[in-house]
């Protein structure tokens, strides 16, 4: 059995003198143990890009499925009506 991901932690700062920067930790589990490694700035910022572009393909994947929705659902216009 491999490792696997059990935990992903990425959060802000919101005081002190890390205020506004990203920190984080994310944890592997096997068979023999688990292993935790700290995210830095940079890392948290990678994994955080990686989430958006999931997000923008999720949110034009339903922006899609709602057009059809609508336009199947918006009754036909009967020609010559004014």
């Amino acid at each position: 059995m491999e490792m696997q991901l059990t935990r992903l932690l990425v959060t802000r700062a919101e005081y002190g003198k890390d205020k506004g920067r990203l920190s984080g930790n994310v944890e592997f589990a096997g068979p023999n143990g688990k292993v935790e490694l700290p995210l830095d700035e940079k890392l948290s910022h990678e994994i955080l890009a990686i989430c958006a572009d999931g997000v923008v393909r999720a949110s034009q994947q339903i922006a899609t499925e709602l057009t059809a929705q609508v336009i199947n659902e918006v009754p036909m216009l009967e020609s010559g009506a004014d």
